[in-house]
Parts: structure tokens; sequence; C-alpha cells
């Protein structure tokens, strides 16, 4: 069950997964339930469905109808329709991949696609559902082909050092705020790139301007030291996030499509990892990549860091011009690796249901 594949960061994870899958392995069927376009699924082998406007137990009743072993969700957070047709109990096993990093905490879904990095061991207790670590990761990221070649360091050309700070508002607490003021206090000759997917951004007078001017002037970060840029086509976002030499991630919430579009344009991106798995996700992105020394412990260590790294300009080269290279070597852009590791976990957790349903046909023993 899938959602808006056109306009939606999920472009970039799920349609690598969907056009990679073998057709030998897999008889995929595609349920679209929000938005989505058709065309968008043409490149995929597989059956579409158009639900869209149905309610769930319409849906479910599709979903049976096709006899679907393993029914997986690639949407609950956006759309909560999504959970009430699993409640419906449509498919015999029900799996989520989380477009958020944590659980749905529904009784319906059976198990939830994560990995080692985001659901370390011992962190289960977290989740409603089972947690199924895929080995190359659960996200299989495809760069944008409007992607442009990555540019120069920018405060080789400009003098300044211009830090990134591209996550939605909902992200940006008083933590947040203290960690990039202090940082912006120490590297004098710095500024800061304030960007979001929204137009309000761009209008002087808007809240969503008001509010971070305010969050950072109550800290003594003048005005003239922020840039702000709001929603732009993807090749200009792109563009836009190269301005920076340094971005500077949320927590305790990460970033996920920004992170990797950072890191694709060159951009090394300091991260906290926090005790959630959405605080986990930039060190599960940057560890793939060997970059776990840009992924802070605590705020006063990611202050650090980021200060070590603009005092670097060396360093700052090398990553720019390295960091698009590792990433093509790594299991963030290998989405066939990543999608036959899903394709196994599916028959994996099909054959344990298929091995459960034979032993209860079979009943206790018979001791007499």
């Amino acid at each position: 069950m899938t959602e808006d594949l056109r306009s939606s960061p999920a472009s970039h994870f799920l349609l690598p997964m969907f056009q990679n899958h073998d057709p030998t392995e897999v008889c995929a069927y595609y349920y679209l339930t929000h938005g989505a376009d058709e065309d968008a699924l043409q490149p995929c082998a597989g059956n579409v469905r158009d639900v869209r406007g149905k309610d769930a137990s319409e849906i479910a009743a599709i979903v049976t109808r096709d006899r679907i072993d393993v029914l997986v969700d690639v949407g609950w957070h956006s759309h909560f329709l999504h959970l009430l047709v699993f409640s419906c109990r449509p498919a015999p096993v029900q799996c989520v991949i989380p477009s958020f990093p944590g659980t749905t905490g529904s009784p319906a879904v059976d198990y939830l696609l994560s990995d080692e990095w985001v659901c370390p061991a011992g962190a289960e207790a977290g989740y409603r559902e089972k947690v199924v670590r895929i080995p190359s990761g659960w996200l299989p990221y495809s760069p944008p082909v409007v992607a442009p070649p990555v540019s120069p360091l920018p405060c080789i050309k400009t003098g300044k050092l211009t830090f990134g700070l591209f996550q939605r508002p909902a992200k940006l607490g008083p933590q947040v705020w203290d960690a990039v003021a202090e940082i912006l206090h120490h590297c004098e000759n710095s500024v800061l790139l304030l960007h979001q997917a929204s137009r309000d951004l761009d209008l002087p007078a808007s809240r969503a301007r008001g509010r971070c001017m305010e969050a950072l002037e109550s800290r003594g970060i003048p005005q003239d030291r922020l840039i702000f840029r709001g929603s732009l086509p993807l090749d200009k976002h792109l563009e836009l996030l190269a301005q920076a030499n340094i971005a500077l991630d949320t927590f305790p919430y990460n970033g996920v499509t920004t992170t990797y579009e950072c890191l694709w344009m060159g951009v090394p991106v300091i991260t906290l990892t926090g005790d959630n798995p959405a605080g986990r996700m930039g060190f599960a992105i940057l560890q793939k990549i060997g970059l776990n020394a840009l992924a802070a412990s605590t705020p006063e260590q990611f202050v650090s860091l980021a200060l070590s790294l603009a005092g670097d300009h060396r360093r700052l080269d090398g990553l720019r011009h390295e960091l698009r290279d590792r990433m093509r070597l790594s299991d963030l852009a290998q989405p066939l690796k990543t999608t036959r590791g899903i394709e196994k976990t599916y028959r994996h957790l099909w054959s344990n249901w298929c091995s459960t349903q034979n032993s209860k046909e079979k009943g206790p023993a018979n001791n007499s």
C-alpha cells in the first residue's frame, strides 16, 4: 500500500525498490491510496490497483480477493487509512516499511523492517511490532537524476563559512537553536542558511521566518548573519544545499531525505545520535559511508564537531570531492542489494507463517 510517489521524498526510496523487484521471486501488487500517479509505477513489475476514494473495508476486500500473502505498508505515518485496512486483517502476514522510523503502535502490524543502526540490539522494546533487520539497511536510496555536479567548496570563493539548517520547523526545538547559536558565536566569520519546503520562508514578514529570527536573535545572533530560502524545485533545491559548507542536523528527530541529499551534493552533515529510532537516522546514514566521526553523542560534542570541521578547510575540501563516490560505493545507493534483502525477508516471514499453520493443523502430539 503506497501513496504519492512523484511529489514526496518517497520517490527516492520506494521507487528504487519497486523497480528492482525480481518478478521471479515477488509477484507485486501496488494499492494506490492517496494522490499517487499510476504512471510513476509503469517501470515497475507488478499489478496496480487504484483504490483512491475507497474506505478501509473496501480496500481490505480487494486485498483479500487478490490473495496477498504479505501485505506491506509504506505510508502509515502519512495516512491513518492504511492502519484501518490492516486492522481488517486481509493478509496472513502484515508488515511495514516505515515512512517514520518508529512504531505504528498497531497490533494489526506483525513486523516492522529496520536495521541494526536505527534499531540496535536491545531497542526492540520501543516497537509494538516484531523488528526485522535488513542487513544493508531498509532505505534503498536512488539519487535524483536532476542533481547537478558537485560544486567547489563555497567558502573558498566567498571567504565565509556557511552552515546549513534544512529541516522542517517542527524539528527545530530549543536545544537545536542553542547548539546552532553556540556554533555561530564561536565561528565568527560564518552565516547560517535556513531552507525549508515552505514558501513563507521567502517572505520577510512571515511567521515562519519570524520564529527563526526570534529564536536566534534571543541567543545573540543578529539577523544579518541569516539567509532564508523557501521552497524550490528539486534541482534548484539541490543547488542551494550545495551552497552550504556544513549541514547541521536536528535532534532528537534527525533528518533523512535531506541528509542523503546533502551528502550527495558534497555537504558533510553533523548529527547527534539519540536514544530513539528517529534520533539514530543520522548515525545510520553516516556510518555506512565511514563518517561515524561526524555523529555526536551529546549537544556539546555536536558543537565541538561542527567547529572542528569548520576550522579545517582542507578536510572540508576533501569531503566535498569524495562524498558522492563514498555514497555510490556504499549500501546507501545500492537499491538492488537492499531490495534483494527485503525480498529474502518477505520469503522468510511467509515461510514462518506457513510453518505455524502446519503446526496448528497437526495439533498437539498424541502421547497415549
